[in-house]
Order: C-alpha cells, then structure tokens, then sequence
C-alpha cells in the first residue's frame, strides 16, 4: 500500500492507526470534511493522551465544531479552552456557541501579569541589565580593580541615572516583576 501510495510505510502504518481509533461518528465527519484531518491528527492528538479525556470527550468536541467552517488555529484555542479550560467554555462549546469562546479567549492576556509586549520587552531588558549590573558590582569589589579610571567608570555606572529613571518609572506590571524577582519566583519575559 506504501508504494502504492508513494509514502513511506510508517506514514500509512499512522494514518492507518489513527482510522482504526475512530468511532464511526469521528469518521464520518472527518471523511465527510466536515471536520479538518489536521486538528485531529495533531491538536486533538495531544488531549488523546490527557487523564480524564477519553475517546467520547474529543467525539463530544468535534461533533460541537464540525461544519462550523473554523479555522485550523481556532480548532487549536477552542480545544485548549475545551479540556483545559473552565466548565463554561466546554459548556459554550457543547451548545454551538465556539465564538463566545473564542472571543473570551481573546481577551485573556498572553502573560498573566498583563504586560503587553513593549513591557514583556523592557522587562527582559531590565533582567538583562540587572544580570551585568550585578557582575559588575561584583568585579568593583575586586581587589584586582585598583586603577583610577576603572574605579571612575565604575562609579559611573553603578549610580546611572538612566538606570534609576528605568526602574522609578514601572507599570504594575514591572512592580509586580519585581516583587517576584524579590522573592526568587520564576518570571516571565
């Protein structure tokens, strides 16, 4: 069948496993095209493995969105909503309404602190700054350092004013940023 087929013979062994999974209702609406083969191939693919989803969870789930004419990545977000999400989006799901999920998931921000991307960008470039600041506090205390224009530049640096102004000025965002950078939690560019 591979040669037939010019595919490899672990190509048509997978596609010939994922066929015999299927539940007559899956198959009809993935070979009807009412459901896309790529989302169940790979998105759905990685819940299939999940505890607590089984085979009717994602028949439930394609059978909410097939013929709903969603994009590929819209599959992607509705499913994460769908298993990983709160009961309501399932729930929203399950009803017909895959936009008010959509739209909800819209909404949420990519960081759960809220920065936007010229904060998640200025904060990596603080952490990046305090990291050289601190070798650098730590080189001054070196007894190696003892000529007087490395010991001017280095008092130079240490109390910049565009270093103090940069951190005086931070949005909630950045405070919060800081107080978990205090308190040694991970942080997120």
């Amino acid at each position: 069948m591979a040669e037939q087929l010019a595919r490899s013979k672990a190509w048509v062994s997978m596609r010939l496993g994922l066929i015999a999974q299927m539940s007559p209702r899956v198959r009809e609406k993935i070979f009807s095209g009412a459901f896309p083969v790529y989302p169940y191939m790979y998105t759905l693919r990685q819940f299939r493995r999940m505890n607590g989803v089984g085979p009717q969870d994602i028949e439930e789930f394609m059978v909410a969105l097939s013929g709903k004419k969603l994009s590929v990545r819209e599959i992607e977000q509705l499913a994460q909503g769908y298993f990983r999400g709160p009961p309501s989006f399932r729930q929203a799901i399950r009803e017909g309404h895959p936009g008010r999920v959509l739209e909800a998931l819209r909404r949420v921000p990519e960081d759960p602190d809220g920065c936007n991307e010229f904060e998640r960008v200025l904060l990596k470039d603080l952490e990046t700054t305090q990291k050289y600041m601190q070798r650098v506090m730590g080189k001054s205390q070196d007894r190696r350092s003892g000529c007087a224009r490395t010991r001017s530049a280095l008092e130079r640096s240490c109390s910049s004013d565009c270093i103090r102004n940069a951190t005086a000025g931070r949005s909630a965002c950045m405070r919060s940023w800081s107080r978990k950078k205090a308190s040694g939690s991970p942080t997120r560019p």
